[in-house]
């Protein structure tokens, strides 16, 4: 069986295909970010802990913001095409293998097109924004602190305050 991962562009081809009446950039696409922005939000804090736990506090320099982690989320979509947030990895896979049956009853490791591709966009576009503090040509900006609302970022607050307490 050979390695069945689709990149993006290839799923959003199938819902074309299946669903022709969906606008997949002001419907599905936006549906997605929505969720993404939610998740960011509500675990803000856990980010900002962390980033000054391991970065913030270890030196003095005017480069300590150069701070990231990638998320893996892992999005499914129903039969109406509401998305459902499954997981989000906060240690998503970078392997690029996989382990290929042979006839014979073998089994290597091969590597997957689709992982080299987009795990190396995500590393190349990582490294841009970060080091070079560059625009990424990929990546699009889906949450800004500066830009959401602090009564949308205390509400998240709020409620995961009540939930350590319980």
């Amino acid at each position: 069986v050979n390695n069945s991962k689709l990149t993006l562009s290839d799923v959003w081809k199938l819902v074309r295909k299946h669903y022709p009446d969906v606008d997949i950039d002001s419907d599905l696409k936006q549906k997605m970010k929505d969720l993404v922005v939610h998740v960011i939000a509500a675990t803000r804090s856990t980010i900002e802990l962390r980033y000054i736990e391991h970065i913030g506090q270890k030196t003095g320099s005017k480069n300590n913001n150069r701070f990231f982690q990638i998320l893996g989320f892992d999005i499914m979509f129903d039969t109406d095409l509401a998305p459902w947030l499954f997981e989000v990895n906060s240690y998503p896979s970078m392997d690029i293998f996989y382990e290929k049956d042979n006839l014979d009853g073998t089994v290597e490791k091969a590597s997957s097109a689709v992982d080299e591709m987009v795990k190396g966009t995500v590393f190349s576009e990582a490294a841009k924004i970060v080091l070079a503090k560059a625009q990424s040509d990929v990546f699009e900006l889906v949450y800004d602190s500066e830009q959401i609302s602090s009564d949308y970022c205390q509400l998240y607050e709020t409620i995961f305050g009540i939930y350590k307490k319980l």
